[in-house]
């Protein structure tokens, strides 16, 4: 059971329902030491953490700027930031971003569902639907009246090549994020339970791009 003495339970709830019941202290203004050393603001990062994912799970001012997150919840456990804390801390997490969707749906916070990835891992999987008509990885050149398929690698775009058939570009991106995550994980030597997992979901995103490509050639005849 999470203890919490009096002067705890008088704190503010975080994002209108976390409770901070760590008896440390979690951030500090900007301060001048007493050698005149200045010091700039600090934040606890598994408090940076854990009061970002209510806001994401919670906060309606967040899932009106970002619709895709107003279904996504917080488990009751993590309520607290105590019980976050102990989480994590049998985690590798120092200057990792925290992942959803890897083990779990994307829709739940807990943890049987999240886990910690590195940065590089992390960009490389944000994905960005230019249109919302159209399939990842693809946009439509007006000039050459293609399809393109390209892939963001370290922040810059690269072309994958032109298709008459959109279906058949969003199949090479598949493949393609799904080579280069292999490859991204064996360099880091990444847990073999997110290797695994992630691995897995990105088979799954080829298997079905193979199906629609498919498909839409059977329209076609």
């Amino acid at each position: 059971m999470v203890q919490r003495n009096s002067t705890l339970t008088k704190r503010k709830l975080v994002g209108g329902w976390g409770v901070n019941d760590l008896s440390k202290p979690v951030k500090r203004d900007a301060y001048i030491d007493d050698e005149g050393v200045y010091h700039k603001r600090w934040a606890y990062p598994l408090y940076e953490h854990w009061k970002n994912i209510i806001a994401r799970a919670r906060c309606p001012k967040y899932h009106a700027k970002f619709p895709a997150y107003s279904d996504v919840e917080v488990c009751e456990d993590w309520k607290y930031l105590s019980k976050f804390e102990e989480w994590a801390l049998t985690h590798d997490y120092e200057g990792k971003a925290l992942d959803k969707d890897i083990l779990g749906d994307g829709k739940l916070y807990s943890p049987d569902t999240c886990c910690f990835i590195t940065p590089r891992l992390n960009g490389f999987l944000v994905g960005c639907r230019i249109k919302k008509d159209l399939p990842l990885g693809v946009t439509w050149e007006q000039d050459r009246q293609k399809y393109k398929a390209e892939i963001a690698i370290n922040g810059k775009s690269r072309r994958l090549g032109n298709f008459t058939n959109q279906w058949q570009a969003h199949l090479v991106y598949c493949k393609k994020k799904l080579e280069l995550a292999q490859q991204i994980l064996v360099e880091e030597q990444a847990d073999e339970r997110i290797s695994s997992a992630l691995q897995i979901k990105l088979q799954k995103q080829v298997d079905n791009a193979e199906m629609l490509y498919l498909e839409s050639l059977k329209e076609k005849q």
